[in-house]
């Protein structure tokens, strides 16, 4: 046990990582070592079992979403970039993962309804369904920045589907 907790607190010290990294890791070993048991190749009970994340371990700094202003002051700095404009305002707004965001196509941006529809998830050129399928609810902020920034393109989109 002495020498799992000695290399967990020396993969802290060295990488400075949080604790949940550190409890991953610690997951890791524990799966090695029951497979090496499962399968003879290790005699003795798991090391692993009872050993104790290092005090070292730092711990997870809060997240903190941006305030409204500050999105707005992002969207500002991205005029004449439409589609890191829509990127930000999406992810935002909504709450999606940057790939969810991705996934998005515009079809599925229901203006009337003030929704948008998450059917997949792209990332590193691989497109797949969603953890879960969600239909996130646009909220007021949301609607009056796609028409006041403009973010959407909602001209060029409704004259091509004709209508103004």
């Amino acid at each position: 046990m002495a020498i799992v907790y000695g290399l967990l607190d020396d993969v802290v010290r060295t990488y400075s990582v949080n604790v949940g990294t550190v409890a991953k890791i610690k997951a890791i070993l524990f799966g090695m070592f029951k497979y090496a048991i499962n399968t003879g190749e290790f005699p003795a009970s798991n090391p692993v079992r009872d050993v104790i994340l290092p005090e070292s371990v730092a711990t997870p700094k809060p997240t903190v979403a941006a305030t409204f202003e500050k999105v707005q002051a992002t969207l500002v700095a991205l005029k004449g970039k439409p589609l890191a404009r829509a990127a930000v305002a999406i992810i935002a707004y909504t709450g999606v993962r940057p790939g969810e965001a991705r996934g998005i196509r515009w079809e599925e941006w229901e203006r009337i309804e003030k929704h948008i529809a998450v059917n997949r998830s792209a990332s590193h050129r691989e497109v797949a369904p969603p953890r879960r399928r969600k239909v996130f609810a646009l909220s007021t902020s949301m609607m009056i920045c796609a028409k006041s920034c403009s973010i959407f393109g909602m001209r060029r989109v409704h004259q091509s589907a004709g209508t103004s």
